[in-house]
């Protein structure tokens, strides 16, 4: 996950060198006489891991726009505290300026996703950077949802966290999050193209 702009920026480069790497690493082995398929097999690891690149700075930029995830799962509480903070257009140093702690201590959170932090902690953080959430639970009351996917500024300066997925339809976000094949980004990617089809369908 990228949490800084920094970060942002080295990811870009490395993007930038890999790409040029690929298209140069195919010539080669084109010029050495290795059919299509052979080649693909040989550049299919490093392609791969291009696209995980790429969409970490898809949900990145994401986030920067305040576009953020719907929390399922309170084992993911930190990614989307990391993410409300980014959302939310603050930088580190500015979040520990808030919180009265060291830029290194928030950055040492992060790089651990905040792991094993509590309750109480999670929200103060939430309070000092001005967000309001909200909690429902599904039909079948097995559901967690704290739904941030976008944000309203108040006049007061707070941030109220609203767009709640309809109850009948949540269970899909959760659906395609749990699925290992997708990544948290193109999850919400896709969570979010049905639900605009859900409401299409029901606007008819």
């Amino acid at each position: 996950m990228i949490r800084t702009e920094l970060e942002y920026k080295k990811t870009v480069e490395r993007i930038q060198v890999l790409e040029r790497r690929l298209i140069e690493q195919q010539h080669v082995f084109t010029q050495q006489g290795l059919n299509h398929e052979t080649v693909n097999l040989a550049l299919d690891p490093e392609r791969s891991f291009l696209e995980t690149m790429r969409e970490d700075l898809s949900y990145y930029e994401q986030l920067r726009r305040g576009v953020l995830g719907t929390l399922y799962r309170l084992s993911d509480l930190g990614r989307w505290l990391i993410g409300i903070r980014i959302a939310r257009g603050l930088s580190q140093k500015a979040l520990a300026e808030l919180l009265g702690v060291s830029e290194a201590q928030v950055s040492r959170d992060e790089r651990n996703e905040y792991h094993g932090i509590t309750l109480e902690r999670a929200q103060n953080l939430l309070e000092k950077m001005g967000v309001q959430y909200r909690i429902e639970e599904s039909v079948s009351g097995s559901l967690f949802q704290a739904d941030s996917r976008a944000t309203d500024s108040l006049s007061d300066g707070t941030t109220k966290v609203n767009m709640p997925l309809p109850v009948a339809t949540a269970p899909i976000g959760a659906y395609l999050r749990a699925d290992r094949r997708l990544s948290p980004a193109k999850a919400d990617q896709l969570n979010q193209l049905i639900q605009q089809a859900i409401a299409l369908a029901e606007s008819d």
